[in-house]
């Protein structure tokens, strides 16, 4: 786990929070550290990927657009499929490079309209409903478990026969 304190921070420097995850990930190599770009590619455009998604070693993750038939269940059915494709970047995903020239986000997912557990304030413990959000933060999570997936496959020997092959693992 590594705490820092500019969470959502849009400085394109790169700061503290982006060399303690370079740190973390040289001290700990066996480890992948993901974090949400942010949502400040309306607002300020290029170069807005802020710390500690500015990191060298681990991945940032932007938003792209869901589905189209998503999309288009949620909008309205006169939506533009150029526009709204599965290929589409989220407006409000933060975009690099940084400031030292790297390309950052590393990766994209799903991060507009993805439906999320939601609390439920006063109910029983057992109890949530759903909602969909958007954000880099939404797309963050599926990244984290296709990563944990690909590490799966890596750790059961399915590369490169396709089969689980301890020898191969």
């Amino acid at each position: 786990l590594i705490s820092t304190h500019s969470w959502g921070s849009t400085s394109n420097s790169y700061t503290t929070d982006a060399r303690n995850v370079d740190a973390f990930m040289t001290q700990f190599p066996d480890s992948l550290v993901l974090f949400a770009a942010g949502n400040d590619g309306e607002s300020r455009g290029t170069g807005s990927v802020g710390s500690p998604s500015t990191n060298k070693n681990g991945i940032s993750v932007a938003a792209s657009i869901n589905s189209y038939d998503v999309m288009r269940a949620i909008m309205g059915p006169d939506i533009d499929s150029d526009l709204y494709s599965d290929s589409s970047m989220a407006g409000f995903s933060s975009l690099g490079p940084t400031a030292d020239g790297r390309l950052k986000p590393d990766l994209a997912a799903p991060g507009w309209y993805t439906v999320a557990a939601e609390a439920i304030t006063g109910a029983a413990n057992d109890h949530c409903d759903v909602q969909t959000l958007r954000g880099t933060s939404m797309a963050s999570p599926a990244m984290a478990g296709n990563a944990v997936l690909v590490q799966q496959y890596f750790n059961k020997g399915f590369y490169p026969s396709g089969a689980a092959s301890p020898s191969d693992a």
